[in-house]
């Protein structure tokens, strides 16, 4: 499996892998079962985000896109609702005795993976690539997951070393803040 940052030519492997998994598109049994994203980029947002060298692939020898993570600045991810909300709990926040900020965390996940590379250690691989690569410029990383998405928050607290730190309520749902060092 290599582990690398995506380049512009992902691009539609990565939106494919996207809507498979994507909220929208399944039904409550593959939302149990399976996990799902809830974040949609589009072709523009995840462009910019190749280009910030914030989105992670993990890519088979035949070429067969097995997972993605993506990750960058609370900048960058402002765009989106739920974070301009989660930007106003952080000075709340309190992990390993730091207050988190803008300066100090940034935004790991959305992270996907393709049914047939699920237990294989491949969120393990995404997730030290990440890290690897934000250790130099942020102290923490930071994600949330939707109270519903079961699976994800028992992978990531079981398999990574992300802590569940807040839980807080946002359009009708529950999530959990999720931290852990870079380095």
């Amino acid at each position: 499996m290599d582990i690398r940052l995506a380049q512009l030519d992902d691009l539609g492997k990565i939106l494919q892998l996207q809507e498979k998994y994507h909220v929208d598109n399944l039904t409550e049994a593959e939302k149990r079962e399976k996990g799902f994203v809830t974040t949609r980029f589009t072709t523009a947002q995840l462009t910019e985000l190749i280009d910030q060298k914030g989105a992670f692939i993990a890519v088979t020898d035949a070429g067969q896109l097995a997972a993605y993570a993506l990750s960058g600045t609370w900048a960058f991810f402002s765009q989106w609702a739920i974070f301009p909300f989660m930007l106003t709990r952080l000075p709340s926040i309190r992990y390993k005795n730091e207050e988190l900020t803008t300066i100090n965390s940034c935004q790991y996940g959305p992270v996907c993976i393709d049914d047939d590379f699920r237990g294989k250690d491949v969120l393990k691989q995404l997730f030290s690539a990440v890290l690897a690569h934000y250790q130099d410029r942020f102290p923490f990383i930071c994600t949330f997951i939707n109270a519903k998405n079961e699976r994800s928050a028992k992978a990531h607290t079981t398999k990574l070393p992300l802590e569940i730190i807040d839980t807080f309520g946002f359009n009708n749902n529950t999530y959990y803040t999720l931290a852990c060092p870079s380095s």
